[in-house]
């Protein structure tokens, strides 16, 4: 093969030998493949309208489950007060009930003692 030939076909034919010999030292075919499965592993990635959309409603339920659980405590809270509030009322009520008995033993005492004809 001539290096300085004036024929335009040879001059090309050498030129694709060329290109075929870079093609196989480099393994170009192995790096099409490659490049192929990285284009197929990408393109199943969701876009990023699609990931904004996911992060938007990631964060609106974030936000539920944050108001949810400060109501929550909310709500533990009122039931620890309304408990203690109830416990007050119940020895309230049982202290009123030992009074209300005492007041009504001492005036059937009195009515015993003062009263003619009770005895």
């Amino acid at each position: 093969m001539e290096l300085l030939s004036d024929d335009p076909e040879a001059n090309v034919a050498q030129n694709w030998q060329e290109v075929g010999r870079v093609a196989v030292q480099d393994r170009w075919a192995e790096q099409i493949y490659r490049l192929q499965d990285q284009v197929a592993v990408l393109s199943k990635r969701p876009s990023d309208e699609q990931i904004k959309s996911l992060q938007s409603e990631l964060d609106t339920l974030s936000k539920s489950a944050e108001d949810a659980l400060a109501n929550a405590e909310k709500a533990r809270l009122e039931a620890d007060a309304a408990r203690l509030k109830n416990a007050e009322l119940l020895a309230q009520a049982e202290a009123d009930k030992q009074a209300g008995e005492t007041v009504l033993r001492r005036i059937g005492q009195f009515i015993s003692k003062y009263l003619p004809g009770n005895k």
